[in-house]
């Protein structure tokens, strides 16, 4: 009891220190925001971000067909479901080690080249696992779209960097439209080809709008202008300012262009010193390898930093339980909703056979808490703020997801009827706050480290899902089984609570006209 009694104390503590905190956050502004929120939304967005959507897609695709391709290779290369899960453990694991390093990249050379470069590695190994001549082929083809997949955070923090503050959370949610298009895309994908032609007409189906992304991507896309003006490159921050600002219709006058031209790299937050490691402003040397790259641009400067620190290790350990939630959660209502082991014995047998309209009611099933999320990811209210805005689109879903996940194990108590119920609001509840978690994530992190402290929580969330399977499938009683798949969702809420509110307002807006303030914010923060 005492013990309980100093985690709830705990809990309280740190509950009460976010919110205190909460206007120091990611949202306080950076240089940019007041242009940007001049400059509005408008043509020039909706240009880029149909872009950067159609590269959401592209990965979503690539993700969700696994669970079609995995069953059909084993038909088609006699190697049982057992031997093709190889194919996924595979992909997984590549998107484990690339994540993180994507994300490092992405900080140190530009989000452009990072977006070009997976895009282009998702084409190659999208025709080598559609021309698969073996299956070994096709498992080093899927090890490559692994490490494609890794790089899912770079769009996000190029769209974070380039839109008005006041409307942030609905641009960037976009991103998740595009995510649920591509889930449905790859059941009609495999509707319409695998009973007829087979697997690797799916295959090369959901990869041909890749090769036209990509040559689309390479001409159009444009660098974030915040990555710019962090690397020292206000000339090209302007020129890229100033052709959105012309698209939209409210081209920059010549004394702003002056000033943001007159900009220099805003500092970093004071990290405390260490005899081994370098300055928080130092630059890797040329030819330093990935390691020295991470202390001088990275984790070392997450890691030095306490304030950054704290934030960085609570996001990274939510992240770690909801890729644990999700995919327990996926798993375990196929357990859920079957009637007996006979049912599923018969669907194991299938082999490269699905139940394409049911594929299809559950991925559309994601779409409206997409559309709840994009309702109130902008708008903090309620005590504290914590009903909308980022935080309340997060923690409220996931506490209802956690009872509505408990409650499909009480098939006694609920009826058939009541377990689909609970599943379908325990979807509708992951999908709203699944929306909002990525659109949060890269505004919690400063620029020179944005897609690393985000693309590491997308690392997390994979490393997650490894040991949901083997949970769920366990000899554990179902009751037992739900109750720890609620309490992964129930403990994601509590740490989101502990996170600072990142939704923009117009202090936040009115704050970033003083140059530097961001800086100085997270300098002077006490604790």
């Amino acid at each position: 009891k005492r013990k309980l009694e100093a985690v709830l104390l705990l809990l309280h503590a740190q509950l009460a220190r976010a919110t205190r905190r909460a206007q120091l956050a990611m949202s306080e502004a950076t240089p940019l925001d007041p242009l940007l929120e001049r400059i509005g939304y408008g043509r020039g967005h909706r240009s880029a971000l149909l872009l950067l959507g159609f590269a959401s897609a592209c990965q979503s695709v690539q993700t969700n067909v696994l669970g079609f391709l995995m069953p059909c290779a084993a038909v088609t290369f006699d190697v049982g479901l057992q031997g093709s899960a190889l194919i996924g453990a595979l992909n997984l694991a590549a998107s484990c080690v690339a994540a993180p390093l994507i994300g490092l990249l992405a900080d140190h050379y530009g989000r452009r080249p990072a977006i070009l470069f997976t895009l282009a590695l998702i084409v190659a190994a999208g025709v080598g696992s559609a021309a698969a001549p073996t299956f070994w082929v096709l498992c080093v083809s899927q090890t490559a779209m692994g490490a494609a997949l890794g790089g899912y955070m770079p769009p996000l923090c190029l769209a974070t960097e380039m839109a008005p503050p006041s409307s942030r959370g609905r641009i960037v949610n976009l991103s998740n439209w595009f995510w649920s298009a591509g889930t449905v895309l790859v059941v009609l994908a495999g509707w319409a080809a695998v009973p007829f032609a087979g697997w690797r007409l799916q295959l090369a189906a959901i990869v041909a709008p890749t090769f036209a992304v990509l040559p689309w991507a390479w001409s159009r896309l444009r660098e974030s202008p915040l990555w710019l003006l962090e690397h020292g490159q206000p000339d090209a921050a302007a020129d890229v300012l100033q052709r959105l600002a012309s698209d939209n219709g409210r081209p920059l006058d010549a004394a702003e262009l002056k000033q943001l031209r007159e900009l220099a790299a805003p500092p970093k937050p004071a990290a405390p010193a260490a005899a081994s490691a370098p300055a928080a402003g130092a630059k890797a040397a040329p030819g330093s390898g990935v390691a020295e790259l991470a202390l001088a641009e990275g984790y070392g400067y997450i890691l030095r930093s306490p304030r950054l620190r704290s934030i960085a290790l609570i996001h990274w350990s939510m992240w770690l339980l909801t890729g644990f939630l999700y995919q327990a959660l996926i798993f375990y209502s196929t357990i859920a909703f079957e009637e007996s082991a006979d049912d599923e014995e018969a669907s194991l047998e299938a082999g490269c056979a699905f139940d394409y309209a049911a594929e299809l009611l559950i991925a559309v099933a994601e779409i409206p808490g997409v559309l709840l999320a994009h309702a109130l990811i902008d708008r903090p209210c309620g005590p504290g703020g914590l009903l909308g805005g980022r935080r309340g689109t997060q923690w409220l879903p996931y506490a209802l997801c956690a009872a509505a996940t408990y409650g499909m194990s009480l098939r006694a108590a609920v009826g058939p009827t009541g377990v689909l119920v609970c599943g379908a609001l325990a979807r509708f509840c992951l999908s709203a706050a699944s929306s909002a978690q990525y659109v949060a994530a890269p505004e919690l992190y400063p620029t020179a480290v944005r897609s690393t402290g985000a693309n590491t929580a997308f690392f997390f969330t994979l490393v997650g899902g490894v040991p949901a399977g083997a949970f769920v499938y366990s000899d554990l009683p179902q009751y037992a089984v739900a109750l720890g798949v609620a309490l992964s969702s129930a403990l994601s809420a509590a740490l989101i609570l502990m996170l600072p509110e990142t939704a923009a307002s117009k202090a936040a807006a009115d704050k970033g006209a003083e140059y530097g303030t961001f800086a100085e914010a997270r300098r002077d923060e006490p604790g």
